[in-house]
């Protein structure tokens, strides 16, 4: 193996490590950020279901509010408005409200109406389904300002609101209060998916399932699925609302970095590629170096100090010994490639004979007189013998030159 073809090896091979360690640092550094971002955007999205729900939440608590605080409200629990639910409940008026049910209870945990609008689950029944809220340290049953949040009752997730009936000053005594809430059912789910853009599932996690609140998993490539935990009025993990989001974040890293590595590689290759044909030129250039100088020693060994070496094909002066150098006034390294033609004075015929001599011979040597044209311009004559030689398969011309 030449010492060019060692070295573009190991260049080679010193490329190819550094390409697989920019590779591996463009996957495990430039997609793991894209992948930190889609993280963070995730959680950005999951974040505004917990502020959609909030804002819901909210507007239930005011309508209890209310209706809790409003004198019609306060005689009606002390049993002197009966015709309070008639003109103030109807299933219209808490339709607008987006309200799904009401129950007026009394202190000591008694009911006194409860109310579910016909178009929601006829089977939920307020102050049975709630009754573990209601007597579980009495959670609902707040007199001091009332409870609002979110409750699972009946296998239905609920936002629920529990208000102290007041008089419409906000004066007590307090008389019982009132439950207003609004059912998560198919419907209000859409409405929230419309609202943030995404779709979205409720489901109830396992008991023995880690209480993170929030909870991103990727499946594949094309959708990551985030989570948020909702804990009932009481703490207790109640159910979770989860959100299919496209992964056009990572898809667009996963871009990003292929097209980085395809550039790498192009570069890569057009380095190899580069390096590849410059080594062949340079061994070539090597070979035929070798070549010439082997051929010029046995020529220096064999014959007269005053000789010149040229390409067979084009006649340009590989080599010269340096006696003939002096002798025509330039130094070896001017000679070195120069048209043997240009070198002639009114003798070009000569040569051309002895080189069709030589070709139609298929060898052998011949002799011309020759004029030579110095560096000066001046003129020589001398005797030159032509001989053809071949070496690894290439033809060369070496003259003999001897002045008269």
């Amino acid at each position: 193996m030449s010492l060019f073809s060692r070295n573009f090896y190991i260049t080679a091979v010193s490329l190819l490590i550094l390409l697989m360690a920019i590779m591996l640092t463009a996957r495990v550094i430039i997609l793991d950020s894209f992948i930190h971002i889609e993280e963070n955007k995730a959680t950005q999205h999951i974040e505004r279901i917990n502020s959609a729900l909030m804002k819901e939440l909210a507007l239930v608590d005011a309508a209890c509010s209310d209706y809790a605080t409003w004198d019609d409200a306060f005689r009606f629990m002390k049993g002197s408005n009966p015709d309070f639910i008639r003109l103030n409940l109807s299933d219209l008026s808490l339709s607008k409200l987006k309200i799904d049910f009401v129950s007026f209870i009394l202190l000591d945990g008694e009911e006194v109406f409860s109310k579910v609008v016909l178009s929601k689950q006829s089977s939920f029944s307020p102050y049975r389904d709630l009754k573990p809220y209601l007597f579980d340290g009495n959670r609902l049953v707040n007199i001091e300002g009332g409870v609002k949040g979110l409750v699972l009752s009946g296998g239905l997730p609920m936002i629920i609101s529990s208000r102290p009936i007041l008089t419409s000053e906000g004066k007590g005594p307090v008389s019982g209060v009132l439950i207003m809430g609004r059912v998560l059912d198919t419907e209000e789910l859409q409405s929230l998916s419309e609202l943030i853009r995404l779709p979205l599932s409720i489901y109830f996690p396992d008991k023995e399932a880690p209480k993170t609140i929030i909870t991103i998993k990727r499946p594949d490539t094309s959708i990551i699925n985030a989570s948020y935990l909702f804990s009932d009025i009481n703490g207790k993990p109640a159910f979770s609302i989860s959100a299919k989001i496209p992964r056009d974040i990572y898809l667009e890293g996963d871009r990003t970095v292929k097209h980085f590595i395809y550039t790498v590689l192009f570069g890569f290759s057009l380095v190899i590629f580069t390096i590849s044909r410059l080594t062949g030129r340079l061994t070539v250039a090597e070979k035929e170096r070798q070549i010439t100088e082997t051929l010029y020693n046995a020529v220096v060994e064999r014959s007269s100090s005053t000789s010149i070496i040229m390409d067979a094909e084009t006649c340009r002066v590989i080599k010269s010994t340096p006696e003939v150098s002096r002798m025509l006034g330039y130094s070896p390294e001017q000679l070195h490639g120069v048209l043997f033609r240009e070198l002639l004075h009114e003798s070009l015929d000569s040569f051309e004979s002895c080189l069709s001599a030589l070709h139609e011979d298929g060898g052998g040597s011949a002799s011309a007189m020759l004029k030579l044209r110095k560096k000066d311009s001046s003129i020589i004559s001398a005797n030159a013998e032509i001989n053809s030689r071949i070496r690894d398969g290439k033809s060369f011309f070496v003259l003999h030159i001897n002045m008269p």
